[in-house]
């Protein structure tokens, strides 16, 4: 067995056309994934997104924010071509605003360092806190903006043990609270 670390919007297509066997990706209701017959996507886990603020706008503990209550504010965002930038923009205009994008960051931890040091507001989910939580405090949202992470699977490949066990150890991982 080999490993090979593909770009996150390509393991999906990278599975379908055969190249690998499974691939752990990221799936958004509001951009999601093609689906096809030459694999299947199993879902991990889900998480609602909330928004990273800097610790000193955290809001009172209790409360739940509108995805529109930052709308003013600048946002850190991938770009608008990736999954993930699609889906927060399409989740932002469907509660009216377009965010006002004045960093493009792909790398997570780096958006949430930003955040931080009072550079804008990005959205956030519990395994993105695990990256780093120095200076950030989330936002919870009233509004249901998710994401699942998924492994997406050869369906030649969907009932061999040693794929069965590895998904097993993907859905563990993903959903244990440290």
């Amino acid at each position: 067995m080999v490993s090979q670390e593909v770009d996150v919007d390509q393991a999906h297509a990278e599975v379908s056309a055969g190249r690998v066997d499974l691939a752990l990706g990221l799936d958004y209701p509001d951009a999601p994934l093609a689906r096809d017959e030459a694999s299947e996507l199993v879902r991990l886990h889900s998480e609602r997104f909330s928004v990273a603020v800097p610790t000193p706008d955290a809001p009172p503990a209790g409360t739940a924010w509108r995805l529109t209550q930052p709308a003013e504010r600048e946002w850190i965002l991938p770009a608008p071509d990736s999954y993930y930038g699609r889906a927060v923009r399409t989740a932002c205009r469907r509660a009216g605003f377009e965010p006002r994008v004045v960093h493009e960051v792909t790398d997570t931890a780096t958006s949430l360092a930003m955040v931080g040091a009072g550079l804008g507001v990005a959205p956030l989910t519990g395994l993105m806190l695990r990256l780093r939580s120095e200076g950030i405090a989330p936002a919870p949202l009233h509004d249901v903006v998710e994401r699942h992470v998924v492994v997406a699977v050869r369906a030649a490949s969907r009932g061999r043990p040693s794929v069965e066990v590895l998904i097993e150890a993907l859905r563990h991982a993903a959903t244990a609270r440290h």
